[in-house]
């Protein structure tokens, strides 16, 4: 799942280099550094959506306990 966060700051970050490209404010380079500041944003994307994902979906015994003791804590217990 894709975080809508994530793809409003993936267009920000676009728009505001093509903007500068296009008014002649930077050159053609800046565009290349949308990738490499955008992967590591999608990276850490995938990393917290698969923890999620692997912790909503356990294929283990073990995973699904944890899960279900988790989900049947208080809000309280989850804050101390």
């Amino acid at each position: 799942m894709v975080d809508q966060a994530a793809c409003v700051q993936d267009v920000e970050n676009i728009a505001w280099k093509i903007g500068f490209v296009l008014n002649g404010r930077a050159t053609n380079a800046l565009l290349d550094s949308y990738a490499t500041k955008r992967r590591a944003a999608a990276e850490e994307n995938l990393r917290v959506t698969g923890a999620t994902t692997g912790f909503l979906v356990s294929q283990s015994e073990r995973g699904s306990k944890t899960r279900r003791r988790t989900l049947e804590r208080k809000p309280l217990q989850m804050l101390r």
